[in-house]
């Protein structure tokens, strides 16, 4: 299995390095194997100065709907990777003093703006990450885990705990 995912894995890579993919990359840092699914871990960095590099673990085929890993929340996609470089050019984090990402799958763009906050020193100041399935959600405290310790720990949260939390 591990030749016919980095054949796989190959193919993306060259294809997202030629430009014939628009499929985001960081670079690899480690792949394995754990209870039949394929983690790769890897360090987004952004061309912003202001947005300090991040590891994030991914599940690659998390989206199958066989793979029993939650669906598009192990993955880290575009969007992720625009609002985290967008993030890292706004004025407003600097007075920021909670920052809640809901549906945050692997987590990149809170765990951006929680590198940028941390980076500004002490203060009051806190970064939620949110999402719904259980895989996902262990995925992201995993992530959190492994670049800083000021974020609250992953939690599941749904719209309809936010309601009820708010009298909606």
């Amino acid at each position: 299995e591990f030749e016919e995912a980095d054949g796989i894995l190959s193919e993306l890579r060259r294809k997202a390095e030629t430009g014939d993919s628009d499929l985001p990359w960081g670079d690899c840092l480690e792949r394995s194997w754990h209870d039949g699914t394929l983690r790769v871990t890897r360090m987004y960095s952004s061309s912003s100065a202001a947005v300090p590099g991040v590891v994030i673990q991914e599940f690659p085929y998390s989206a199958h709907p066989s793979s029993g890993v939650g669906g598009t929340g192990g993955l880290v996609w575009r969007g992720a990777l625009a609002l985290a470089e967008f993030l890292g050019q706004q004025e407003f984090l600097a007075n920021a003093q909670v920052i809640m990402e809901i549906g945050a799958g692997c987590g990149l763009p809170g765990l951006a703006a929680a590198a940028q906050l941390a980076a500004q020193g002490p203060g009051v100041k806190q970064v939620i990450l949110t999402d719904g399935p259980e895989a996902v959600v262990q995925n992201l405290a995993a992530n959190v885990a492994a670049n800083l310790e000021r974020l609250k720990p992953a939690r599941s949260l749904s719209w309809y705990q936010i309601c009820l939390q708010v009298g909606i």
